[in-house]
């Protein structure tokens, strides 16, 4: 298994011979020993690993680290200590800057002579924040609030049988997985966390699509260099020249922290998502000079940046290079073919793709060029009408497959349009929306050439230059792959099986001006929570019942924190939803009807709730994620097991293979808010047969919902829950009105 090993950690995308993978690994010891040479904060000291060190002892820990590796699995080895991929794989993906002659960067002498808040390259492993580690929930207290959660959705005869096997896992089962969790997750290193393990595996085991089931979209909002002449090309040099700035700043240490973890950002821009078979693995690519750009179908290879860091391209020279493609590069008839498209294809089938693309030509290394790029950028040459395509171009190449090939889900891609439009699909398994939130605020902000409203310092100024070693000046470098026999069937049915996704997903925008952030405020409620209660009764007055509701929400606070899920649908909210339908409920003998005032105060109590249990969740006391690690327990795969250990099912308690919650988790909303200023499109497709996804934007002037849903689903229905959204805002927005203005009278 060395061979194996050494391709995996040291010589990617290289075969692997022992020599290769000392010569790739000093390398990167000198890669470091050089860059902290040039800064003089880190003058002297070369930082491998959290225990810091020498030359020597990085060698050994490395060495050993090969020879004692007990077992191997696709994208992550395992010691006898910890994960392989804790010390080196985090920079596998940087030692092909070695091979393809990347320089070490050495940034400038007034900036690296200040003092840095972290060391980049002990960002993912060193808590320099030191934040708190993400706490195991009680036991009890995740049961109690689970069962709490069941009374809006569950029928009473099925929640009474449920509630016998959740209590029966309390007295037997469960204290003692709770025990073996706690365990497990004692352990430093990776997982830094008791859920990071699982959830990890939860995106690179997934085999489904990255398109629509796991990528997610944005658009940035318009800009006074949409009017200007050349819109696409020089709105998107902006763009590019900002980005590699600010990761420029991440490289020097110099992001400032926040209230949260900051170890994401250090993996967002240069990582690719490589498929794999059984689970894929991820490669970063932190100190990336150059973009590929994507037109027609066609990869173009653009430097941005010197390889030492220390200089970059103009923004009329970048421009003008963008420029040449769009310009000479013409459109393709829309059911033409292109290796794109393979990315939205099953991970396995893609798996087997790859692998047959680079035994072909000199395909491995343009796939080599095309992962190592900081970011890809496909130059659509299509224009939306109107909002409903934006968002479809962005989530998945639009409606009518014309982009299907001209995308690549393995890594962040930049959708940039003719009228200059900007927008972003985000590869999704390593990154959160809080984190591509960082990037891009410091990135808009620097494009409009104004501070930053956090108060975070500007991005580095480098030094601009009109030529770059080895840039052609008739343009970028052509990407030209060697097509093997069979693969182009292959793309064609890839594309076939793209474009039946695409036709069986709708997306509805919706714009409401009636409710924002500054309203809702003003009425002394949390614009996330209120927008949540929207969404409920939006559901339940067009369903006729409780949908199982699942808000993302961020666990930033702790050291490697991501998600966790909030349970929108709760009784209190229930109680509201009833309330407010009674105008489409028949009048019987004995019905009760409310007051004014008595709904207004079932309102403010859902909102209530609903603040309550979002703080338990941001502060880790949710439901969802120590429930699956209990369950994992149960089937053998603790936080310590490999990769690919999937554990017996067959042993899962009772309550874990009960109906009821299975059905508690079938999400019928799928919700999330990624609210900033710039932001005027947020959408990611719904994870139930008969599910919404829903992607709001809580703007002080509106509220931006994007809703999606199945074409094939006889339930839900986009365009449909769109109209019953703005229903709902309607009977809300008068409720509390009505309730404001009496408690106005009563004072």
């Amino acid at each position: 298994g060395f061979s194996d090993a050494v391709t995996e950690v040291s010589v990617y995308p290289a075969g692997g011979q022992e020599q290769s993978a000392v010569r790739s690994l000093r390398g990167t010891v000198e890669t470091h020993r050089r860059r902290s040479a040039a800064m003089s904060v880190a003058a002297g000291r070369l930082r491998i690993g959290q225990q810091g060190g020498k030359l020597s002892q990085a060698l050994r820990r490395a060495s050993a680290g090969v020879r004692g590796c007990t077992e191997q699995s696709r994208g992550s080895l395992v010691t006898g200590e910890r994960k392989w991929s804790d010390h080196v794989h985090w920079r596998a993906g940087r030692d092909i800057s070695v091979s393809m002659g990347t320089q070490p960067r050495h940034h400038p002498a007034s900036i690296a002579a200040e003092t840095p808040s972290y060391d980049f390259d002990q960002l993912y492993f060193n808590n320099f924040q030191e934040l708190p580690s993400l706490p195991i929930p009680n036991l009890d207290d995740t049961l109690d609030r689970y069962l709490k959660s069941l009374r809006p959705l569950l029928e009473p005869a099925m929640l009474e049988a449920h509630t016998v096997k959740v209590e029966e896992f309390r007295r037997n089962e469960g204290p003692q997985l709770q025990k073996e969790l706690i365990e497990a997750s004692a352990r430093a290193g990776y997982p830094y966390s008791y859920i990071e393990k699982y959830w990890d595996d939860m995106y690179l085991q997934l085999r489904s699509p990255g398109p629509v089931h796991v990528n997610v979209g944005y658009s940035l909002r318009d800009d006074n260099d949409n009017m200007g002449q050349a819109p696409q090309s020089r709105r998107l040099a902006k763009f590019i020249i900002s980005s590699f700035r600010w990761q420029q700043k991440l490289l020097m240490g110099r992001i400032e922290p926040d209230k949260g973890c900051l170890s994401p950002v250090g993996r967002l821009l240069g990582t690719a998502r490589i498929p794999q078979t059984g689970r894929d693995a991820l490669r970063f690519f932190p100190d990336a000079s150059h973009i590929v750009l994507m037109r027609s179908n066609r990869f173009f290879r653009l430097d941005v940046m010197t390889q030492d860091g220390q200089a970059m391209l103009t923004l009329e020279e970048l421009q003008r290079q963008i420029q040449h493609i769009i310009d000479t590069v013409h459109p393709v008839p829309v059911d033409q073919v292109g290796i794109g498209c393979l990315t939205m294809e099953d991970r396995d089938a893609w798996a087997g793709h790859r692998r047959v693309l680079e035994e072909h030509g000199n395909n491995r290394r343009m796939l080599a060029l095309v992962d190592s790029a900081l970011l890809i950028v496909c130059l659509d040459g299509t224009t939306h009408k109107n909002n409903n395509e934006r968002s479809q171009q962005l989530l998945h190449g639009g409606a009518n497959g014309e982009n299907l090939s001209n995308r690549w889900y393995d890594k962040f891609q930049v959708i940039s349009c003719p009228g200059g439009t900007l927008g972003i699909n985000f590869e999704h398994s390593y990154a959160d929306g809080i984190a591509w939130n960082r990037w891009l605020s410091e990135t808009w902000y620097d494009m409009q050439d104004t501070a930053n409203p956090d108060g975070w310092e500007r991005l580095p100024r480098l030094t601009q230059v009109a030529q770059l070693p080895g840039l052609r000046t008739n343009g970028p470098s052509e990407l030209n792959f060697v097509l093997p026999p069979g693969i182009e069937s292959a793309m064609k049915a890839a594309r076939e099986r793209a474009l039946s996704l695409v036709e069986g997903h709708t997306t509805q925008m919706l714009h409401l001006d009636s409710l924002n952030k500054a309203k809702i405020k003003a009425w002394g409620f949390s614009p996330d929570s209120f927008a949540q209660m929207l969404f409920q009764l939006a559901y339940y007055r067009l369903h006729g019942k409780m949908g199982a509701t699942y808000e993302s929400c961020a666990t930033r606070k702790f050291f490697h924190g991501r998600t966790e899920c909030i349970r929108s649908a709760h009784q209190e909210a229930k109680e509201m939803c009833v309330a407010l339908s009674s105008d489409l409920r028949p009048v019987k003998p004995g019905y009760v009807t409310t007051t004014a005032g008595e709904r207004y105060a079932l309102v403010v109590r859902a909102i209530n709730e609903q603040n309550t249990i979002s703080k338990l969740a941001v502060n880790g006391q949710g439901v969802d994620r120590h429930l699956l690690a209990l369950n994992k327990v149960a089937q053998g795969v603790t936080p310590l097991s490999p990769p690919l250990s999937f554990g017996d099912p067959s042993k899962s308690p009772a309550m874990f293979t009960d109906e009821a919650f299975a059905f508690s988790q079938t999400w019928m909303m799928s919700t999330s808010n990624v609210t900033t200023p710039w932001n005027v499109i947020f959408n990611f497709g719904p994870v139930a047969d008969d599910g919404y996804g829903l992607g709001y934007l809580v703007h002080e002037d509106e509220l931006i919902v994007n809703v999606t849903s199945w074409s094939h689903s006889k339930v839900s229905d986009a365009v449909a829950m769109s109209e019953a959204i703005q229903e709902a805002a309607h009977i809300l927005r008068a409720t509390v009105e009505k309730g404001e203005e009496m408690k106005g009278s009563a004072k």
